[in-house]
């Protein structure tokens, strides 16, 4: 894994105005339980690039990892205002309401989730 970390932070030198490369490092640093240095990353891909849905997923996903659902959910759905196609978006979101015991809103969400995937 270092690898990656490594040509994450490389590629922010290549292209430091891209969104892609921080949000790459950010996911890096969330695989190694780095919540707040991968949040830091996601919010500078979207200072890039606003419209950069993956950065609002990313960050989703590490609200999630810390039991933060109530503040996950407006990231996942800002994710899917930008890309309404974005599968992972409406996967993290299922699983959030799931674990939130909202079954029948995790359901939709997860179903989504899964004819999205089934499309590209």
């Amino acid at each position: 894994m270092p690898n990656y970390f490594f040509d994450s932070q490389k590629a922010t030198e290549i292209d430091p105005q891209g969104a892609l490369p921080y949000n790459g490092w950010g996911d890096v640093l969330f695989m190694q339980s780095k919540y707040d240095e991968a949040i830091a990353k996601y919010r500078k891909a979207i200072e890039i690039d606003p419209k950069f849905a993956p950065a609002y997923g990313g960050w989703g996903f590490v609200l999630s990892a810390q039991g933060k659902y109530d503040e996950a959910i407006p990231k996942y759905k800002k994710a899917i205002e930008i890309d309404p196609k974005f599968a992972l978006a409406y996967n993290g979101w299922g699983i959030v309401l799931m674990l939130q015991g909202k079954g029948d809103e995790a359901t939709v969400k997860l179903n989504r989730a899964v004819e999205l995937s089934r499309s590209q």
